[in-house]
Formats: C-alpha cells, structure tokens, sequence
C-alpha cells in the first residue's frame, strides 16, 4: 500500500472519531456516573449464578443518571421508565452493527445449561426470539421471560412478571428472592465458553424530600454489567475491557434518549 492510498483512507478514522465525540458530548448522559462495580444484588441474581455457575472473580461496571420528574413524560411508570430505555438501548445508533451482524445469521448465541437440568424445564425456556425492533415496543413490556433479542441477550429475570412466571420458567428462582427495584436482566453468552455475562438496568424513583435536605423528586436509571469467563476465571483482556466500558456507555446513553424522548 503507497503513502498516497494510506492517507486517502485517513479521513475515515478520523470522521468516525469526530462522529463518536461529537455523539457522546450531545449526549443526555454525558454526566453519568461510571463505578466499577455492579448494583447492588446483581452478583448474586439468578441469572449470574446461570453465567458464573463456579463464583469465578468477574468485571465489573455501572453506569447510573438521575433524571428530575419534571423532564419525563407526566405521570409515567417505573416498568414504563424501564421499557422505554430497554428499547433505546436496543434499537437506536450504538448496536446497530451489532444488530445487523445478529439478524444476519438468525442464531441464538446464548446457551446456558443451568436452564436444561430437566426435559420440563428445557421446554419452559422454549426460545421466544425477537428479530424486528417493532417488537421492543414499549407497550409490549415486560416480555415473557426466555425471550432472545436478536439471538444474543436472553431475558432471565424481571420485575414486570410474577413469581409463578419466574418458577413456571425455572424453577430455581425459588432460592432467590425477587427483587424490590424495577429492573430487568439479560444474559448472554454460555458456561461452556470463555465468555459469558449479563447485563441488569434498573430504574429507582427518589421522592422529594422537604427540609434541610430538600430534593427534587427524580429517578435512578442504572446500567449493570458484569462479565466473567466462566471456565477458566481469567480476567478480561485490557483492550477488550477498555471497548466494552466505552461501548457501554453509547448503549446507556442511547437508552437514555429514549427515555426522555416525548
């Protein structure tokens, strides 16, 4: 390749590098909070003990907005909170060439033996896959649990189904109490590779407070990560860490405009 060929393929780095910064400084969530820690539970939720059946040590990560009431539609729900950024997450900019590539192959990726120890259990999670994003309508929330988006993230748990739901789709739940916040999990992955994970959004309303310590009435959103290579216990790769954080937060941020959008 000539000097010449090299740098008339320069502008192509460059303008996706303007493009990103320039998407992440417009972006809602530009003042997130980033810790390196999943929320609280997520570690040991139902799903986790699916991708991380031997307790191997896993990366961690969370991004979290508090968002005033006043910028929400009027009078909106938590589950509707948590749909909305559900579908943003899913259906805007940041994983489209995820989506793309998924949709191609029509597969389900994700397979985890925790939800085959017995032939009943096995057609409970009977595959529900979701290819289109009119699907992810908000007014379609919650979806049955052992639903897959795009082939790749399988719905394990929410908060939006009951706890006959929860055990009619395992009946392992039954040793882990549900959860208070409005949340949903997803994993993806398999024990039976080197990769597997789940990603957990939780919505948390804070009432207004009056007094010396006067607030706003706002809600939490957070975006839980954890990841973890289930056969060997090996860390994450540096690079490959340093993508998904990066990643992670074009996801939450696309979520998040979904949220506010009116």
């Amino acid at each position: 390749m000539t000097a010449r060929s090299i740098l008339s393929l320069l502008p192509i780095p460059l303008g996706l590098g303007a493009s990103l910064y320039y998407y992440d400084q417009t972006s809602p969530a530009r003042n997130a909070t980033y810790t390196t820690v999943a929320t609280p539970g997520h570690v040991d939720s139902f799903p986790m003990s699916l991708v991380n059946p031997q307790g191997f040590p896993t990366h961690q990560g969370t991004y979290s907005l508090r968002i005033p009431i006043r910028e929400l539609t009027p009078n909106i729900t938590d589950e509707e909170v948590l749909a909305r950024f559900i579908q943003g997450f899913f259906s805007r900019w940041a994983m489209t060439p995820e989506r793309w590539l998924l949709c191609a192959a029509r597969k389900s990726w994700t397979d985890l033996s925790g939800l085959h120890l017995s032939p009943t259990e096995s057609a409970t999670k009977s595959e529900k896959p979701i290819w289109k994003l009119s699907s992810l309508n908000p007014n379609a929330w919650p979806l049955p649990l052992g639903t897959y988006i795009f082939g790749m993230f399988l719905l394990v748990d929410c908060s939006g189904v009951s706890e006959a739901e929860r055990q009619r789709f395992a009946s392992a739940t039954r040793d882990f109490p549900r959860s208070r916040v409005v949340f949903a999990e997803f994993a993806g992955g398999s024990d039976r590779s080197n990769l597997a994970y789940t990603h957990r959004f939780e919505v948390r309303r804070q009432l207004a407070q009056d007094g010396e310590q006067e607030r706003e009435a706002s809600v939490d959103i957070s975006f839980s990560s954890v990841v973890v290579d289930p056969l060997d216990g090996r860390p994450l790769p540096g690079p490959v860490a340093w993508f998904h954080v990066v990643y992670s937060k074009f996801l939450f941020a696309d979520g998040i405009r979904e949220v506010l959008r009116h």
